[in-house]
């Protein structure tokens, strides 16, 4: 496989994280890749990384957001400028193994819907073997809700269909400020049309915890808007049978 893979990657306020996060991407072992890094109106320096960054390789492509519109509408941005057949998103100031995209796409074909790999983010070391897992749309939609989950309902570890996205019609919603992947997740898995979906427990994909991120900064609102998707996804799921 040699299809065309878009990295959609928000930025804001990540200068000091930036230019490492993209290297590890642009050294990635499957190179039909485009990076689209999409500043969400940042105060610090990071649209002067960005553009050194598209400046030493042309696959990275940098657009600017007209004022601070939050993680979701850059992610948004982004679905609709990608050009690639599948969508992996990453976040700006994570790490990824040299092999992550090559992995995810050669769990795909046909009848696959969603890639999936392990990920370490902390104490939690998200993989078990390198043995590829085959599961129902019941069993990965359960697996997504779930917090011991090592396939996890995170946007990041994952490589979506951008036409199922597209014909779908599925966005972040930009109104979730907390959990928004969950539920776009969620949602893909419970609209897209193939009926498999693939897992590799391998640690391909290093979260890096910053102090100043939303997940770090949640108020008491956001979490408990998180519950009120989490009871959303849940009811989605009574309809799922197989």
């Amino acid at each position: 496989m040699n299809q065309l893979v878009s990295v959609i990657v928000p930025v804001y306020n990540i200068d000091a994280y930036l230019a490492k996060s993209v290297a590890t991407i642009l050294s990635q072992t499957y190179s039909n890749i485009e990076i689209l890094l999409i500043d969400d109106h940042s105060k610090d320096n990071s649209f002067s990384v960005m553009e050194n960054l598209a400046a030493q390789d042309d696959r990275v492509k940098i657009f600017r957001l007209d004022h601070h519109r939050g993680v979701s509408s850059a992610r948004n941005f982004g679905i609709k400028k990608a050009k690639g057949t599948f969508i992996s998103f990453v976040d700006g100031d994570d790490l990824l193994a040299p092999q992550f995209i090559e992995a995810l796409t050669e769990q795909m074909n046909d009848e696959i819907a969603l890639a999936t790999v392990g990920y370490q983010w902390g104490y939690r070391n998200a993989a078990s073997s390198e043995k590829v897992q085959l599961l129902s749309r019941k069993e990965i939609f359960t697996a997504v809700n779930s917090f011991d989950s090592p396939i996890g309902g995170y946007i990041w570890n994952k490589l979506f269909r951008h036409a199922v996205l597209l014909d779908e019609k599925i966005l972040f919603d930009e109104k979730i400020a907390l959990a928004e992947d969950l539920w776009f997740t969620a949602e893909y898995i419970a609209k897209a049309p193939q009926a498999t979906f693939s897992f590799l427990p391998q640690m391909l994909y290093q979260k890096v915890n910053r102090p100043t991120s939303t997940i770090h900064q949640a108020s008491r609102d956001m979490r408990q808007m998180e519950q009120i998707i989490r009871r959303k996804i849940d009811t989605l799921g009574k309809q799922i049978k197989n």
